[in-house]
């Protein structure tokens, strides 16, 4: 594969400083953030690059925002894709965007020769020796319109409500020569949003489903609809290519106290079915039985109702020792049915929860107040 990688590659171990817990050490690549970049910079016969939008998936805590930091300095001084390069990071919020922000300004500073062509401002960085600049915005802001970036970096696109500020991004580089969009992120829970439908593209284009030399694809994490034990120390390694850096004792500490849904997704970059879950994933469904409701037995009847979309619903729960939970009965709307006329069956409502209270012995109707 040709690819302008190793060049960029080699910018970045050359001119970057790492920094957090590794402040002021050379940025060593690791090898999973060797291949992102080869495959970004994929080239042509002609040398031009072939991609415009990459979309990379990771967990948290797995080097990320120094990533993205390190490719928009490249963006910045070095690209030569560009003559008058424009460098825009967007964020979901603007604390993040100043993370960021903070991180591109840090690697400058932090090296000579890269301070040198550089001026570093308050709320963006110009670029002395081809007149180039670099900003960050957020996605609060409104700041992108207007925007002609030769580089746009969408970081952690889970957080953005709807895709404006994307669309802004990469309909404001089509005057640019080689113009390349990154979005990077961790996953979310719904797949209908901005980040879950160009999430479901990458998939297709993965698979072959949809045919676009375009579009680079790299999600790391459990495979698409992969069952997986969160618990499992071998999942986790498996599913954070930065492994080997990251603190085995805080992951372990972030299992025990994190909601399973947070932990699915920021730590190991699985699509959840929920923001969160009020039970362990799978935990309800691992008490299915056989059992059924005797007549007599004590019970507490729940009931909800509704009159037309949602369901209704007569649920039975034992009173005494062990607990057993039981639908009665539920009435909804049938899937092939599309008369809008239909409304729940109420004297059939009523003729369970009588049928209900014949057959047990209730000791309470519980039921929204509503």
């Amino acid at each position: 594969m040709n690819t302008q990688g190793d060049r960029v590659c080699e910018f970045i171990e050359t001119f970057c400083e790492l920094g957090g817990s590794f402040l002021g050490m050379p940025f060593k690549l690791m090898p999973f953030q060797k291949d992102i970049i080869q495959g970004i910079y994929a080239t042509d016969e002609d040398g031009r690059r072939i991609i415009r939008t990459a979309c990379i998936g990771t967990p948290r805590k797995n080097g990320k925002t120094t990533l993205i930091a390190a490719l928009c300095v490249y963006g910045l001084i070095a690209d030569t894709a560009d003559a008058a390069p424009e460098v825009v990071v967007a964020a979901g919020d603007r604390n993040q965007a100043r993370l960021v922000h903070d991180s591109i300004k840090r690697m400058i500073r932090a090296s000579p020769e890269l301070s040198s062509v550089c001026e570093v401002l308050r709320n963006e960085i110009r670029c002395t020796r081809n007149g180039g600049v670099a900003r960050v915005v957020s996605a609060d802001s409104g700041l992108a319109l207007g925007s002609n970036p030769s580089l746009a970096v969408i970081d952690e696109y889970l957080v953005h409500a709807d895709d404006s500020l994307y669309q802004a991004l990469t309909l404001g580089s089509a005057a640019r020569n080689q113009p390349l969009t990154i979005v990077i992120s961790t996953a979310g829970w719904d797949q209908e949003s901005p980040l879950g439908q160009l999430y479901r593209y990458g998939r297709k284009v993965e698979s072959g489903e949809v045919a676009d030399s375009a579009f680079y694809f790299r999600w790391f994490g459990p495979k698409e609809n992969e069952e997986i034990d969160i618990s499992d120390p071998k999942v986790w390694e498996r599913c954070n290519p930065a492994w080997e850096f990251l603190n085995k004792e805080e992951f372990e500490s972030a299992f025990k106290r994190t909601p399973s849904a947070q932990f699915q997704r920021f730590r190991l970059n699985q699509w959840s079915t929920a923001a969160d879950h009020w039970l362990p994933t799978g935990a309800f469904e691992a008490l299915a039985s056989d059992r059924r409701l005797q007549p007599g037995e004590r019970v507490v009847l729940s009931f909800d109702g509704a009159v037309l979309g949602d369901s209704t619903a007569l649920v039975a729960t034992t009173v005494d020792e062990p607990r057993h939970v039981e639908l009665v009965r539920c009435w909804e709307k049938p899937t092939d049915q599309h008369d809008q006329g239909w409304r729940t069956p109420v004297h059939e409502v009523k003729q369970a929860i009588y049928d209900a209270f014949d057959q047990f012995t209730v000791v309470e109707l519980a039921a929204d107040p509503w």
